[in-house]
C-alpha cells in the first residue's frame, strides 16, 4: 500500500514537473515571438524616416516599373506594346500594382515581405535548431540586413528591393522540406511556399540563374533525406518535392501565355527570347579590325555589317543619326570617345538596338519584333559563315568575346565582388539626392508607391520637427550598418574556418557530412555564382560600382555565418561509428553546445 502511494506520488510529481516545463516553454516561446514582433515594429519605425528617391525620367528602370505597374493596376496588363513593354521581367511591376491595390505603401510592403522571409527561415530551421534564443538571434541578424535600408540604390523603385526576400524564402522552403522530410502533410505548406517564390524570383531579374547552385544542392539533400527516411508515404513526400518545380513551370507558362494573348509572343521577357539572344550574339560574332574594351559592336563593325545584312542596313539611320549619337553620349564616360563618333558601349548597345528596331517600324508587336531579330541573326550569321566578314564561331546571348586581357582581369574582379558582398561595402542610410523629374511623373511615383518621396530640389522643405526625428532614426540605422560593415568580415572569416573545419573532419572520418555543411556549400555556391556573373559584366560590359547587383546575396551571407557553426556542431556531435549517415539528427544543433 505504501509503495503504491509512493509510486502514485512520484507519477504526480513527474506530471507536475512536465506541465511546468511545458508551460515554461510556451511562455518562453511567447516572449521570443513578442520580441520578434517588437523588432519588426522598431525597424519599420526606423526606416519610415527614409524617403523614396524617384527618378521620373529613368525610362529603362524606375519609371519603367512604375509605368507598367500603372497599367497592371488599371487592368490593362503591361499596356500597349513598344520596345519597353517586355524589356524586363514583370514580377516587380506586379508587386507594385498589388501593394497599390491593397493600399499598402510600397516600401512598407517590401520591409514586411523581408520580415516574413526572415520569420519563415527561422521557422524552417526549428526542427534542426531547437534552441529558441539561437533562432531569435538568427532572426535579428537577418532582419537588420543593411541592404534593406541602403539609400544609395535601394531607396529607388527598383526590382532589387524584393530580390533578397524571394531568395531567402526559397532557401527557407528548401531547408524546411528537409527538416520535415518524414511527413508529407508537414512538407506541403513549405512546398507551396517554395513553389510560389521560385517563379517570382525567376521573373524579377534576368540573371536569376545564380541561385540555382543553392536550389539544386538543397533540393537534392531534401530528396535524399526523404528517400532515406523509409517507404512510409514516400510517394506523397516525393510529390511535395516535385511540386515547387511544377508550380515554377506553370507560373512561367501562365505569364508567357498572357503575353502571347496581348503581344503575340510566348515569353516572360524579350531579352530571354532565343531570337533576341541570337541577334545580339550574331552582331558580337564579327571580329573588329581593332579591339576596343567595352565596345561589343563598334561603329567600324556596324559599317561592314550594313553591306551584308539588309535587315541591319534598315537600322543605319538610327545608329548613325541623332539617336545613335544620344546613346554614344550616354556611354562617353566608358568609351572615352566623343558622342559624334557614335560609339555605343557595353549593355547600352542592346537597348540602342531595341530602340532602333522599334523606331524603324519593325516592332508593332512582339511577334513582329522577334521575326525581325531572327532575320537579322540569319543574315549576319550567313555572311559570317560565307566569309563576307571576318568573324569568330557562332554565338548567342549578351556576353561578347572575351579578350586575353579581360581573362586576366577576371580573377581580381571576382575577388573584389566577393569582398564587397562580405563587407556590405558602399551603403548609406541618408538620402543621396533630391527626386528628379517633372510634377506629372513624380506624381505617378507618389501615387503608385503610396510613399513619401525625397523632396525635389525646388520642393517645399521638410518641417524642422520631422527633420529632427528623421535624423535620429537615420543615425540609428547608420550605427547598425556600421556594426555589420565592421563585424561581417571577421564573423564571416570565423564562419569560413568553422565550415572548412567541419568539412575536414568529415573527410578524415570518410563520411558524407552534416546537413548544414551542405547548406553552406549551397549558400557559398550561390554567392560565388552571383559574384562571377557580376565580375564578367565588370570586365566585358561596364564597371560595376553599385550594391544593387549584389542584393540577393547579403542575406545568404548572413545565413552562411550561422549555418557554418551549425555544421561544425553537427559534426562534433556525430560519432565516427555513424560515418555512413548523411546527417545528424535534427535536434542536435543548439543542445550540443549546452544551450
Amino acid at each position: 500500500m505504501e509503495r503504491s502511494l509512493v509510486g502514485a506520488g512520484i507519477v504526480r510529481f513527474k506530471s507536475a514537473i512536465s506541465e511546468f516545463a511545458s508551460s515554461r516553454e510556451r511562455r518562453a516561446g511567447a516572449w521570443l515571438l513578442g520580441g520578434a514582433v517588437a523588432l519588426v515594429l522598431f525597424k519599420l519605425w526606423l526606416v519610415s524616416a527614409q524617403t523614396i528617391f524617384a527618378i521620373g525620367f529613368a525610362d529603362y528602370d524606375d519609371a519603367l516599373f512604375i509605368r507598367l505597374a500603372n497599367f497592371l493596376a488599371h487592368g490593362e496588363w503591361l499596356g500597349p506594346y513598344d520596345h519597353f513593354t517586355l524589356a524586363k521581367s514583370p514580377m516587380y511591376p506586379l508587386f507594385i500594382a498589388a501593394t497599390y491595390l491593397v493600399h499598402v505603401p510600397l516600401f512598407t510592403a517590401q520591409q514586411l515581405l523581408y520580415a516574413a522571409a526572415c520569420g519563415w527561415l527561422v521557422a524552417a530551421v526549428r526542427p534542426l535548431v531547437p534552441n529558441r534564443p539561437l533562432r531569435f538571434g538568427l532572426f535579428a541578424v537577418l532582419l537588420f540586413n543593411p541592404v534593406t535600408y541602403d539609400t544609395i540604390i535601394h531607396a529607388r523603385v527598383l526590382r532589387q528591393d524584393i530580390i533578397y526576400s524571394l531568395a531567402l524564402i526559397i532557401v527557407a522552403g528548401l531547408i524546411a522540406l528537409y527538416a520535415r522530410r518524414a511527413s508529407a502533410p508537414r512538407m506541403l505548406p513549405w512546398s507551396l511556399l517554395t513553389g510560389a517564390a521560385l517563379p517570382a524570383f525567376w521573373m524579377t531579374r534576368e540573371e536569376a540563374v545564380w541561385l540555382l547552385p543553392c536550389v539544386l544542392i538543397l533540393w537534392t539533400a531534401a530528396a535524399v533525406g526523404a528517400w532515406r527516411v523509409g517507404a512510409s508515404n514516400l510517394a506523397g513526400r516525393l510529390a511535395c518535392l516535385v511540386l515547387p518545380g511544377l508550380m515554377w513551370g506553370a507560373a512561367l507558362a501562365v505569364v508567357a501565355g498572357i503575353n502571347f494573348r496581348y503581344y503575340g509572343l510566348f515569353t516572360t521577357c524579350e531579352l530571354k527570347h532565343p531570337a533576341m539572344k541570337a541577334a545580339n550574339g550574331a552582331l558580337m560574332r564579327v571580329e573588329p579590325v581593332q579591339w576596343k574594351p567595352f565596345m561589343p559592336v563598334s561603329r567600324e563593325m556596324r559599317e561592314r555589317l550594313y553591306h551584308v545584312s539588309p535587315a541591319f542596313a534598315a537600322l543605319q539611320s538610327e545608329f548613325e543619326g541623332p539617336i545613335g549619337q544620344g546613346w554614344a553620349g550616354i556611354t562617353e564616360f566608358l568609351t572615352h570617345r566623343p558622342a559624334e563618333e557614335h560609339e555605343i558601349a557595353g549593355a547600352w548597345f542592346t537597348w540602342a538596338l531595341r530602340r532602333a528596331v522599334y523606331d524603324t517600324g519593325h516592332a508593332h508587336n512582339g511577334a513582329e519584333a522577334m521575326a525581325f531579330y531572327r532575320q537579322l541573326a540569319h543574315e549576319i550569321n550567313d555572311a559570317c559563315d560565307r566569309g563576307l566578314v571576318k568573324a569568330g564561331p557562332p554565338r548567342t546571348g549578351y556576353v561578347p568575346p572575351i579578350s586575353r586581357e579581360q581573362w586576366t582581369m577576371l580573377p581580381s574582379s571576382l575577388v573584389r565582388m566577393f569582398r564587397e558582398i562580405i563587407t556590405f561595402y558602399r551603403m548609406s542610410t541618408v538620402p543621396v539626392s533630391p527626386s528628379l523629374g517633372n510634377p506629372q511623373n513624380l506624381g505617378l511615383f507618389a501615387k503608385l508607391s503610396r510613399g513619401r518621396l525625397t523632396p525635389p530640389s525646388e520642393g517645399a522643405p521638410v518641417p524642422p520637427r520631422q527633420r529632427r526625428w528623421d535624423q535620429l532614426r537615420t543615425d540609428i540605422l547608420r550605427g547598425i550598418y556600421q556594426v555589420y560593415h565592421w563585424a561581417s568580415p571577421w564573423a564571416g572569416g570565423l564562419a569560413l574556418i568553422a565550415w572548412f573545419t567541419a568539412a575536414a573532419i568529415n573527410l578524415w572520418r570518410r563520411q558524407w557530412g552534416s546537413y548544414f555543411g551542405f547548406v553552406g556549400v549551397g549558400l557559398l555556391g550561390a554567392i560565388l555564382a552571383l559574384s562571377g556573373i557580376i565580375a564578367l559584366i565588370d570586365v566585358t560590359a561596364f564597371p560595376v560600382a553599385e550594391t544593387g547587383y549584389f542584393s540577393g546575396s547579403y542575406a545568404l551571407w548572413l545565413l552562411f555565418m550561422f549555418s557554418s557553426w551549425f555544421a561544425l556542431t553537427e559534426v562534433l556531435r556525430v560519432r565516427p561509428a555513424r560515418a555512413n549517415a548523411v546527417a545528424v539528427e535534427p535536434a542536435s544543433v543548439g543542445k550540443g553546445l549546452g544551450w
